[in-house]
């Protein structure tokens, strides 16, 4: 097929509208469905009746979006499949928030707020998927997905935003499906796929080294997954949000373990697509990156797409299933935005307000998150490089010393408030340092090689295309600044800025922890009796009863107060206020 033939027909934008619409539509439902029975709690938290199986899908199209779709592939094509061990990071990590901070959050109903970052992402991946099929300039597609999930989020509420996830759901898989199956008739089997990789030395399953440095290793995918997705399914609002809509903690557990399922599944199709993607190109013997065909990795699925899958309405679903993900995220995120502002700064404030002007309050602050997403998402313009890389270094950047302030309060009871304020914004200073040197790096060449295609001279737009992506090792020379060692590393404050990306949330999450400790410390550690079990994770609490943890004695005169906190005299004879005998002699007394 020629590459003008590459854009959407008649029916390929039908299709693409028609899914639009329909989410449009469903807020435009629940907007008059519930029109005699407004108040916030309906508009952001639903009617307290949702069913464990849409609320469960809401909470895996919002978390895996079209950065799965189109960010996935990418990285396998242009990096190799150790991005495969990145599944099992997530599932590791889905158990510990299930058993961890379900049964902490749930009870207390608590949400948090640095979705606004992710908004931005979500809503730049699929501008440059759509740029290649509609000429339709990425500023352009990044207004629209902003203005119709603020849409339709603001008029149907979390009702609207569930069942329109649901749906989304569908379109998504089905799209990931078609990539799927189609590839692989293309190519000939899973044994042509495999060759095909083999030969160009994409099978790498054995990276194992410690350095930092390396951007996939198991070490980074495991460690960093597992950090990653801990945060994402136990703090983060899309999670929260959503399990706490359900009318038990059973089945807030069960809605994190059909994800764990789901999750796995989609990763592993998107992983997958990537081989098989590669596998079409090598056997064609031309990579559309590298050749000029595509401007960056992140849009080769869509290439793909629209060469292989070119039947009428087709792309359009596939794109549609894009902006799914995308929609379903922005929807998501913004709902839980609202709902923790009200929450927190304006409904004590705003209580003599009647219900219907209460509601109103809430949809405006959608709005206003809304074009807050949209900007950030012009940022994400300007940032170079694979999808993935952007929306895990915002996660690490946000959600690792946001999940650190969690396990400090949750398992450190004698942690006070200035210990996590101060570990936070210390841990977020830190990563910040990191990702702002990291833009100032020249870009390391990968040792990957692709097919060369036999079209005309191309060598400016190779160059072109690896200078700003960072891809091939046999096309131009590597930058010699980033050769001082074996590994072709940068070393000293660069080799610190050069720590891969995938590290982020477990730097984030770990410094927050310690540098928060230090300063509970040196300001006086708070007494774990006087904290409630309720905010403690079971782990803390038998440590505690345990009293593995001391408690607090300033002076002398507190001596009698803290030995009437713990009455039984085997802890006190545990803490050496008394002796064995002494604890025998009271426990004879007493009986």
């Amino acid at each position: 097929m020629d590459d003008t033939d590459k854009v959407f027909g008649v029916f390929d934008y039908v299709v693409f509208l028609l899914v639009l619409v329909i989410s449009l539509g469903i807020g435009v439902y629940y907007t008059f469905l519930e029109k005699s029975a407004r108040s916030t709690t309906r508009f952001l938290m639903g009617d307290g009746k949702m069913r464990l199986f849409p609320v469960s899908i809401s909470i895996l199209v919002s978390l895996v979006s079209a950065i799965a779709i189109l960010g996935f592939p990418a990285e396998i094509y242009t990096r190799g499949t150790m991005f495969f061990y990145t599944p099992f990071g997530i599932v590791v990590g889905s158990l510990l928030a299930s058993y961890g901070f379900v049964p902490l959050i749930y009870p207390l109903r608590l949400t948090n707020c640095y979705e606004v970052l992710y908004i931005g992402v979500a809503s730049y991946t699929p501008s440059t998927a759509l740029q290649i099929v509609t000429h339709i300039p990425e500023w352009a597609t990044i207004i629209m997905i902003s203005m119709i999930a603020t849409t339709y989020t603001a008029m149907g509420g979390m009702k609207a935003v569930i069942w329109t996830d649901f749906l989304q759901s569908g379109v998504m898989l089905a799209g990931m499906l078609a990539i799927l199956i189609q590839s692989f008739l293309k190519v000939g089997g899973i044994t042509r796929v495999l060759k095909e990789n083999y030969r160009w030395n994409r099978i790498q399953f054995d990276e194992m080294s410690p350095d930092p440095r390396v951007r996939n290793t198991v070490w980074s995918l495991l460690f960093g997954g597992t950090f990653q997705w801990f945060a994402r399914y136990g703090i983060i609002q899309a999670s929260v949000q959503r399990y706490s809509l359900l009318n038990s903690m059973k089945k807030a557990k069960q809605s994190l373990y059909i994800n764990t399922v789901g999750v796995f599944v989609i990763t592993i199709i998107a992983c997958t697509c990537g081989i098989a993607i590669f596998a079409y190109y090598s056997i064609k013997d031309c990579d559309p990156f590298t050749s000029g065909k595509v401007s960056n990795p992140n849009q080769i699925v869509v290439y793909f797409v629209m060469e292989v899958l070119n039947y009428p309405g087709l792309p359009g679903l596939l794109v549609a299933s894009l902006f799914s993900g995308a929609l379903s995220t922005v929807s998501s995120s913004l709902n839980g935005l609202a709902a923790i502002t009200w929450e927190t700064f304006l409904k004590n404030r705003l209580k003599h307000l009647s219900d219907a002007r209460k509601e109103k309050v809430t949809k405006f602050l959608v709005g206003i998150f809304g074009i807050l997403g949209m900007a950030i998402a012009f940022l994400c313009q300007k940032l170079k490089g694979p999808v993935t890389q952007i929306a895990i270094s915002f996660d690490g950047l946000a959600g690792g010393p946001l999940l650190g302030i969690f396990l400090l309060g949750a398992i450190f009871p004698q942690a006070n408030s200035k210990g996590c304020i101060g570990g936070g914004v210390i841990s977020i200073a830190l990563l910040l340092w990191m990702c702002i040197g990291k833009l100032f790096l020249p870009r390391p060449v990968s040792r990957m090689q692709y097919p060369n295609c036999s079209d005309a001279n191309i060598s400016s737009i190779i160059e072109t295309n690896v200078k700003t992506f960072g891809n091939i090792s046999n096309v131009i020379e590597p930058d010699p600044n980033l050769l001082e060692n074996e590994r072709g590393l940068p070393t000293g404050l660069e080799g610190f800025y050069a720590v891969s990306y995938l590290w982020y949330p477990v730097i984030g999450s770990i410094s927050a922890v310690i540098i928060g400790m230090f300063i509970s410390w040196i300001t006086g550690f708070t007494d774990p009796e006087d904290v409630d079990d309720k905010y403690l994770f079971p782990i803390a609490k038998y440590f505690r009863r345990s009293h593995v943890y001391p408690i607090k004695v300033d002076n002398a005169m507190d001596l009698n107060s803290t030995i009437d906190k713990v009455s039984d005299p085997i802890k006190l004879e545990h803490l050496g206020f008394i002796s064995g005998e002494e604890s025998s002699h009271k426990n004879h007394r007493g009986h």
